[in-house]
């Protein structure tokens, strides 16, 4: 991954990478879940964005965690594990405390 993404671009591009890696189509990505095969396109190619529970949705048909959506690629290529782990601490934290904050706003 070349250059710094915005979480959206970030979310599309790791979900693109993660459906592939699970042998998924767009359109059998799209059924698992129960949306459109031009939604899980659109969100692919930046086009849209989505909410909590489309996410929590995703991650569920794909059998991750959410977070992984939101992990910048090369810490997946990267052979310390221990940095990567520390960085998936340090992000789960950050959600948490967001969600705390914000969680009943977001819907």
């Amino acid at each position: 991954m070349a250059g710094k993404r915005g979480l959206k671009e970030l979310f599309g591009y790791n979900l693109a990478r993660i459906r592939k890696n699970a042998g998924l189509s767009q359109l059998g990505l799209a059924q698992k879940v129960g949306l459109s095969h031009n939604f899980i396109n659109d969100i692919e190619s930046n086009k849209k964005g989505v909410s909590f529970t489309t996410i929590e949705r995703l991650a569920e048909a794909l059998d991750i965690d959410p977070l992984h959506f939101f992990v910048n690629t090369a810490l997946w290529e990267n052979k310390d594990r221990l940095h990567y782990m520390s960085l998936i601490g340090e992000l789960k934290k950050s959600m948490s405390e967001m969600f705390d904050k914000y969680g009943e706003m977001i819907q």
